[in-house]
Parts: C-alpha cells; structure tokens; sequence
C-alpha cells in the first residue's frame, strides 16, 4: 500500500513539470529539454489528457487520505513517517505548479539582496535586464507581505549564493521544512490522527508542498506558538504567534 502512495507522488511529481513556465528552462542538459518539450506539450496544448491526468491523481490521493485517516490509529508510526517522507521527497524535487508566488518571494529577496533595493517601494519591472523576471507573474507590484517573513526569505535567498536552481531548491527547501515541523508539532498536541488528517490532505501537498505558498510557514509559527503556549512557555508562544501574524496579516 505504501509502495503505491510513492508511485502516484512520483506520478504527482513528473505531472508537475507539465505546468512549467514556457519562459523557463530549469536545466540545458539535451535529456531534460526533451523531457520539459513533452510536459510542456501535455500540460498547454493537451488540455483534455492533462486535466483528466490531474483529476485522477486528486480522486487517489483523496481516497489515500480516508485510508491513512481512518486508519491511523491501527498503523504504526513507522508507516505515516514513511509515507510523510514521499510527500517530503515530492516537494523538494517537483515543479512548484499551480503558482508563480514562489518565484515572487525569491525575486522580493533578491531585490533587496543583489539589487540593493527595498522590496516596499521596488517592483520586479524596475530590474528589466534581470532574466528572473521572465517567469514571474506580478512583475508590478511592490512587497505584499508582512515584516517578518522578509528576513526569512533573506536568508534561504542567501543560501541560494545567486544561484536560481540553487535558491529554488532552498525556498522549497522552506516550505518542506515548514510542513514537516507543523506535522511534528499536530503529533505532539492529537496524536496520529490528528498527523494524518493534516499530513496526507491533497489540498496541503497542493498548496503547501507543491505550489509553495508563504501560507505554510505561517502556519508553522501559528501551531508553534500554541503548542509552545500550551507548554506554558507562554512568552515564547506570543511571539511565535505574532512571527506568523507578522508573515502574512492580510
């Protein structure tokens, strides 16, 4: 059964690329371009194949989530872990399909990194001559979020060493962290349940460990700041809650 939820996350993963930009190319090697050629083919003019690839891996996984839900008192910890560790191999190497919004968050950090501008008052469409920005949606607007997930951005920018596939790798990197840190954390409050019901949800390996949504890392300080506060280290607790606030207060 496990054997068969890695081979549709690795289904997942290969579907993924099918969604690239059609301004990016990820790698030169002659293997991967004919590789990219075929996703690309599938994903933007194989329309009717695509989604129903698409609707099938959903209707899977949803059906793998009630197994792994309903069972989750009977199966070992072992067997979630195990299975938490494709979702976390899907996200580090999978496109980030469904959204540009990661693409946007290392540009932000780049704009104040290698431009040396201020992401508040600076858009994308100030750097032209920046090949990042082929890629990008929302090139016009000015930094959206909140304070504290600049700094955060920064430093996984910084890893990067101005390396796109490197800092992509990295942010994504974020996001997989982010997940598998709330997930601990829901273990430690619920129990297995409760890791399972949030752990195996289609929507989360969509949104947080495919498309990559700052939504995630928020998510993580909110549910580290309650459990800390449970803990009665209540101090730690508000400003690990007022980190994720301070994330995306929108």
């Amino acid at each position: 059964m496990i054997l068969l939820y890695f081979l549709i996350l690795l289904l997942l993963g290969v579907y993924s690329y099918s969604q690239i930009d059609l301004n990016l190319t990820l790698l030169q090697q002659s293997w991967f371009l004919n590789f990219q050629g075929q996703m690309i083919s599938l994903g933007y003019f194989n329309r009717p194949v695509s989604t129903a690839l698409f609707l099938s891996l959903t209707l899977i996984l949803f059906a793998f989530y009630f197994f792994f839900v309903s069972k989750a008192k009977k199966l070992s910890i072992k067997t979630l872990i195990v299975g938490i560790l494709g979702i976390v191999i899907l996200g580090l190497f999978s496109y980030p399909a469904f959204s540009h919004d990661l693409f946007n968050y290392m540009f932000d950090a780049r704009i104040a990194m290698f431009h040396g501008a201020n992401p508040y008052t600076s858009t994308a469409l100030m750097f032209p001559a920046d090949t990042w920005t082929r890629f990008m949606n929302w090139t016009h607007r000015t930094y959206p979020y909140g304070p504290t997930f600049l700094p955060i951005s920064i430093f996984f920018y910084v890893l990067g060493l101005n390396k796109f596939i490197l800092t992509l790798v990295w942010f994504k990197t974020m996001l997989v962290g982010s997940f598998l840190g709330t997930v601990f954390l829901i273990y430690k409050l619920v129990g297995k349940k409760g890791l399972a019901i949030f752990a195996f949800n289609p929507l989360v390996i969509y949104e947080m460990i495919m498309a990559s949504h700052l939504d995630g890392v928020m998510l993580f300080f909110a549910v580290l700041g309650y459990y800390l506060y449970v803990q009665k280290k209540r101090f730690l607790g508000i400003i690990s809650w007022f980190i994720s606030v301070g994330i995306k207060y929108a």
